[in-house]
């Protein structure tokens, strides 16, 4: 358990310092590395991704608190969008957690590896969308609840949220980068409380889950990431006006690619 402990106490750190840095979210990094962890501790095999996913979910929650009230305060949130958003989120969040369930394990293998490859690509591509931004959202909720709902499956299904898609939906809406970044995260945290508790409700009924689980969702690796994250956010966020980000993110999506083809193999 010391062990474990460890690991995860070490992965909060490096979460905390290089997705602020990154300008990448947390799930991103804790999906694939507890998708390594999560085996050597004797989580079986078939579980892995299930409780991988909710964990991710569990600590981005907890992680999620702060960054929305520090944009809130800001003034960073347009709470029209996420009143637009949030039906479609909620409702796909716990779509996502019930596919991830419902789904034969290959299955959902298969779609989680499609997934991240998606994702992989359009970080290492560094593609970010440009036009006129007028401060305003030109989208009401006939786009906004079903992208929402898209948007929810997949973030829940897969533990990253949505930032990588809320941001550019928002941005070619019309806000500015801070109020897209703001609203994008106030609707991250809608898709990872409500997938985190899916997944806790689903996994009631799964057999030989690990001590100290409930659910889907694993207490050490969720506790022990998601703290040491929040501490060191903040150094994180500084080392990101030095370091470009451009060469993390395609680091990174070369790391979640070969995570994809393990899955897929």
């Amino acid at each position: 358990m010391i062990l474990q402990f460890a690991c995860f106490l070490a992965l909060g750190v490096v979460v905390g310092l290089i997705a602020p840095a990154a300008g990448i979210a947390g799930g991103l990094f804790m999906v694939p590395a507890f998708l390594f962890l999560l085996p050597l501790f004797g989580v079986p095999p078939d579980l892995a991704v299930q409780l991988a996913v909710g964990s991710s979910l569990g600590a981005a929650s907890l992680m999620g608190v702060s960054s929305v009230a520090s944009h809130a305060r800001a003034h960073n949130v347009n709470w029209r969008a996420f009143l637009g958003l949030a039906p479609g989120l909620v409702a796909g969040a716990v779509g996502g957690g019930l596919l991830s369930h419902l789904l034969p394990d290959a299955i959902f293998n298969y779609v989680f590896a499609v997934l991240l490859i998606l994702v992989a690509l359009w970080l290492f591509s560094g593609y970010q969308p440009r036009g006129e931004r007028t401060g305003d959202l030109r989208y009401g909720p006939p786009v906004l609840v079903p992208a929402g709902l898209a948007i929810g499956v997949i973030g829940a299904m897969i533990g990253i949220g949505g930032g990588v898609m809320l941001v550019p939906l928002l941005l070619f809406g019309g806000l500015a980068t801070a109020r897209a970044a703001g609203t994008s995260s106030a609707a991250v945290f809608a898709i990872v409380l409500t997938g985190a508790l899916t997944y806790l409700f689903v996994g009631q009924s799964a057999e030989n889950l690990p001590a100290w689980t409930m659910g889907y969702l694993y207490g050490p690796a969720i506790f022990a990431t998601a703290i040491p994250a929040m501490i060191f956010a903040p150094l994180g966020a500084r080392l990101g006006r030095r370091i470009p980000p451009r060469l993390f993110k395609r680091l990174f999506a070369l790391l979640i690619i070969a995570v994809a083809i393990k899955l897929l193999a």
